[in-house]
């Protein structure tokens, strides 16, 4: 479970995000990139840690690539694929943040599929992309 839902297209994630944390975010995940990463960056407490997992909303496909990197100063993608560490004062970004033994990851998801069959998890999404599941 989670003990917070934002949903970005409703709600200022920022403010939100003060609402929940007003000395800042301990520990932030972040994979969307852009203005989100600009948010995330700005959410982080005094001695946060931001671990990357990508940055989708830069990659080639988004025609408004440009724009999205336009709002943090950040290289992403060198961030990423060099699994660069980046030092703000008592920050950090951590690149990359996947494990490097990809077969650590695939057990974690064996057992989360095999509690989805057992009932245990359940899995909510969108509606749109409840077809993908």
């Amino acid at each position: 479970g989670c003990d917070h839902i934002i949903n970005h297209r409703t709600q200022d994630v920022a403010a939100e995000l003060l609402k929940i944390a007003p000395e800042g975010l301990d520990v932030v995940l972040e994979g969307v990139g852009g203005q989100m990463l600009k948010t995330a960056l700005g959410s982080l407490g005094p001695k946060g840690r931001l671990l990357q997992v990508g940055y989708i909303s830069e990659y080639p496909h988004n025609k408004n690539r440009e724009a999205e990197a336009a709002h943090h100063g950040e290289d992403t993608a060198s961030l990423f694929w060099k699994a660069e560490t980046i030092h703000r004062a008592d920050q950090v970004i951590y690149g990359n943040a996947w494990p490097k033994d990809f077969g650590l990851v695939m057990a974690k998801k064996d057992r989360v599929l095999g509690l989805h069959k057992e009932g245990k998890v359940r899995i909510r999404s969108q509606p749109q992309y409840r077809r993908a599941i």
